[in-house]
C-alpha cells in the first residue's frame, strides 16, 4: 500500500489512505531543485532588475536608505538577501549610519531582540534595526484610501531618499499574493488605516487568493505603495517545498508582476474534484492566527459538510488572547457564531476591537471556514481543551484522524495537499476570483 505525506515544519509526516477511499488529487509536484545558490540568485536579480535601472545606480554616497524587511511570520531568507545587498550599498560608499533596516510588522507584535539576532546574525550588530510601530505619534501622512481615510507611514521610511522592500511572493487569501506593496501597507502603515483598508476590502468580491485582477484589497495596497514611493523590491519566489527558486527585484510594479507569474506556475494545483475529506498542513505557517490561512485552499477543495484534517507544528503555544477571542465569538452566537462574524465584517467593525488585523482576519476566517467544513487539528502542541474551545477536533496523530473519518465515511473521496499554505487551487472558470470571504455573504 503506497504511503502519502504532508509537510509539518521541516518534517515529512507519512500516512496511509484507507483502500475504500478514492484519491482525487495528491497535490505534490516533481520539483526541480534550483542549481544556483541563494546568494547567486540575489546578485543576479540586482544586476538584472525588472522595469528599473540598477539599484546601485539610484544610490549616492549621501543617500539615506530605508530597507523595509518583512517579519518572521514570512519565510523570507532575510540574512541571505541582506548580505549581498548591503555589500553592494557599501561599495557605493554609503556609510552604515545612513542605512536603516525597518522590520515591517504591520499590526503584528514587535520582534524581540533575540529573534532578530537569530534572523540577521552580524547584520543586527552592524546596522540600525528597528521594529515599525503602527501606533507611533510621528507617522507621516502620504495620502488617502479610496474611503477617504488618511494613510500614515513610518517617518524614517518617509524621509529616506531610497526605500527598498524585501519580502516573499506566495498565495495570500485576500491580496492574491503576498510581497510587493504589502511591505508598505500594512507593513509600515498606521493602525487606523490598516484597519480601515482591511475591513472595507476583505469581504469584497475579487479579494481572493491568487487573484490580482479586479481585486480591491490588492489594488488599494498597490495605490498606497505608490503614494509612499516604494523605489525597489527584492522578493523571493518558492516551489511547493518552500525552497527559494527565484529572486525578482526592480520596480515594485513590474518586478512583482513577473514574480506573481512565476508563483502562479509554481504554486498552482489543478483541482481534479471537490472531495469529502481533505488532508493538509499549515506549512509554512506555524504561528498563532497564521495557521488559519491554509484552511482557505483546503476548504475550497472540500464539499460543504465535508472534513479537513489539518496538521500543524507550532513554533510556540497558541496565544492566550487568541483562545479568549474564540471563546468570545462563541458566546455571541452559540449556535451559529459565523453570523456574528459576518455581521461585524459587513458593518466594517473588527471582531475584536484594537486587536491586530491579522488576528481579526484569522479569527473571522476560521469561523467562516468552520461553517462549511469540520476541522480536525493534528498536533502535539495544542491541548484538547484549547482545540475544542476554538471549535476544532484534535488528534495527536494523522492516522488517528484518518481512522475517525473512515468510521464516519467508509467510502470517501480525498484530496491531499502536502504543502497547505503554499497551494493555489486552480478551478475551471473563475471560481478562484469569487472564492474569497465574499462567498460567505452572497
Amino acid at each position: 500500500m503506497p504511503r502519502y505525506y504532508v509537510m509539518s515544519g521541516k518534517k515529512k509526516i507519512s500516512f496511509n489512505i484507507p483502500q475504500s477511499w478514492n484519491i482525487l488529487q495528491n497535490a505534490m509536484k516533481v520539483e526541480k531543485r534550483q542549481p544556483l545558490s541563494l546568494e547567486t540568485l540575489v546578485k543576479r536579480s540586482l544586476l538584472n532588475p525588472i522595469g528599473s535601472q540598477k539599484l546601485e545606480d539610484k544610490l549616492f554616497a549621501s543617500s539615506r536608505i530605508a530597507i523595509i524587511l518583512d517579519d518572521p511570520t514570512r519565510p523570507t531568507p532575510k540574512k541571505e538577501i541582506l548580505s549581498p545587498l548591503l555589500k553592494m550599498i557599501d561599495r557605493k560608499g554609503v556609510p552604515k549610519e545612513n542605512i536603516l533596516i525597518i522590520v515591517a510588522v504591520g499590526t503584528h507584535h514587535k520582534v524581540s531582540e533575540g529573534v532578530l539576532k537569530g534572523l540577521l546574525g552580524k547584520i543586527y550588530k552592524q546596522y540600525s534595526v528597528i521594529n515599525h510601530d503602527c501606533y507611533a505619534k510621528d507617522l507621516v501622512p502620504v495620502g488617502r484610501l479610496s474611503s477617504g481615510a488618511e494613510v500614515k507611514i513610518n517617518p524614517l521610511a518617509a524621509h529616506a531618499d531610497v526605500r527598498i522592500g524585501i519580502g516573499s511572493i506566495f498565495p495570500h487569501n485576500m491580496n492574491g499574493f503576498s510581497g510587493g506593496g504589502k511591505i508598505i501597507m500594512p507593513g509600515i502603515s498606521d493602525f487606523d488605516s490598516i484597519k480601515e483598508h482591511h475591513l472595507v476590502n476583505m469581504m469584497k468580491p475579487g479579494s481572493a487568493s491568487g487573484n490580482t485582477e479586479g481585486n480591491p484589497f490588492f489594488e488599494e495596497i498597490f495605490a498606497v505603495a505608490k503614494m509612499a514611493k516604494l523605489d525597489h523590491i527584492i522578493n523571493a519566489v518558492y516551489n511547493l517545498r518552500g525552497e527559494v527558486v527565484e529572486i525578482v527585484s526592480g520596480d515594485f510594479v513590474e518586478a512583482y508582476k513577473i514574480g506573481v507569474e512565476i508563483g502562479r506556475k509554481n504554486y498552482g494545483v489543478h483541482c481534479a474534484g471537490i472531495s469529502d475529506v481533505t488532508i493538509t498542513t499549515t506549512f509554512p505557517y506555524d504561528e498563532g492566527p497564521q495557521i488559519i490561512k491554509p484552511l482557505g485552499p483546503a476548504m475550497r477543495m472540500t464539499q460543504k459538510g465535508g472534513s479537513v484534517i489539518l496538521v500543524t507544528d507550532l513554533k510556540e503555544k497558541l496565544p492566550a488572547g487568541l483562545l479568549r477571542a474564540f471563546s468570545y465569538v462563541r458566546c455571541q452566537r452559540k449556535e451559529n457564531p459565523e453570523t456574528f462574524v459576518i455581521e461585524q465584517l459587513k458593518a466594517r467593525r473588527p471582531i475584536i476591537e484594537n486587536a491586530p488585523m491579522d488576528f481579526n482576519m484569522g479569527l473571522g476566517s476560521a469561523f467562516l471556514y468552520m461553517s462549511r467544513v469540520r476541522v480536525t487539528l493534528v498536533s502535539k502542541d495544542i491541548s484538547r481543551r484549547d482545540a475544542r474551545g476554538m471549535g476544532f477536533n484534535l488528534t495527536p496523530t494523522i492516522e488517528e484522524a484518518i481512522e475517525i473519518e473512515r468510521k464516519k465515511r467508509p467510502s470517501a473521496t480525498v484530496n491531499i495537499l502536502p504543502f497547505g499554505g503554499m497551494i493555489l487551487p486552480q478551478f475551471e472558470g473563475n471560481f478562484s476570483q469569487c472564492s474569497g470571504l465574499s462567498m460567505f455573504v452572497e
